[in-house]
């Protein structure tokens, strides 16, 4: 009996985490949580707006082909800018998420209460990710518009959101685990930004610089871009005439789910490491 009820304890603890419910709140306290989804939602809408407007330039009477490559340009440049965004906030958003509660030395106060390191880590964890997932879900009847002109079907906006949940998932966790490093919050949050920037940026240029190197030993497809992990580079995989006759060597239905796949797991890694990164420090003698 004591067993089950000990069980039973630790379920509705799971369930109801007060760190997620604390954080989620302070994160849509006000007016701010307003604010920041009319920001995020205007942002992709402008930008889904300018490709259709420079695309449509000097077009009077414009074919069925040209609505179609109109329409999935504006939905990749809807992914691309939710990818941007994402990688834009959430270092910041998360960066610091546990060397804030370190430098206020809230953490002991939570080091005698019955919360473990994993409600620490999942609760920030968990706030952040629904507050990105209430952003992302808003931009859904901005991208709607491109069912309008043709070219687009739910075989890829489907597709292209999750890469983008998957992506963000995998920034969070990155940012929390960077912010049980180090003391200073700057800290943390400058090192997500410099990973953000090496796996998004860094690595796919700096396949392409090699490969450009390495071209006249090499070949088979001309495309630079080879490694099925990169977010952005999933969009363009998925969108862009659905992956096909463009030199990817995964076509576009395993392109996406590899790299969503491959970022899941890397959260779960992350996030395993953060969780005991934290256990650590609310261990008796550890914080000062």
């Amino acid at each position: 009996m004591t067993t089950i009820r000990s069980t039973t304890e630790r379920v509705r603890m799971a369930l109801a985490n007060p760190v997620f419910t604390r954080e989620f709140r302070v994160r849509l306290r006000g007016t701010r949580g307003a604010w920041l989804m009319l920001a995020y939602v205007g942002l992709v809408g402008g930008i889904a707006l300018l490709v259709v407007g420079l695309g449509m330039s000097g077009v009077s009477r414009p074919t069925q082909q040209q609505m179609g490559e109109w329409s999935r340009n504006t939905l990749l440049g809807i992914f691309i800018t939710q990818c941007c965004l994402i990688v834009a906030a959430v270092p910041g958003m998360l960066g610091a998420a546990i060397g804030f509660e370190r430098q206020g030395q809230t953490l002991e106060q939570l080091a005698i209460t019955p919360l473990k390191a994993t409600h620490v880590v999942l609760g920030k964890l968990g706030a952040a990710m629904t507050q990105l997932g209430y952003l992302m879900l808003a931009t859904v009847p901005v991208a709607s518009i491109c069912f309008l002109m043709g070219g687009v079907s739910w075989d890829a906006l489907l597709p292209g959101l999750v890469v983008c949940a998957c992506g963000a998932l995998g920034a969070a966790a990155t940012a929390v685990f960077c912010s049980t490093l180090f003391k200073s919050p700057v800290a943390g949050i400058v090192l997500a930004y410099i990973i953000a920037f090496i796996y998004n940026l860094g690595i796919p240029f700096g396949e392409t610089i090699l490969r450009d190197v390495l071209r006249s030993h090499l070949s088979g497809s001309s495309d630079p871009q080879s490694l099925p992990l990169i977010p952005w580079i999933a969009l363009f995989a998925l969108v862009e005439e659905m992956g096909m006759g463009r030199g990817y060597w995964l076509d576009s239905e395993l392109w996406w789910l590899t790299c969503s796949a491959l970022n899941v797991a890397a959260a779960g890694g992350l996030t395993i490491l953060a969780i005991a990164r934290v256990r650590s420090i609310l261990r008796p003698g550890a914080l000062p």
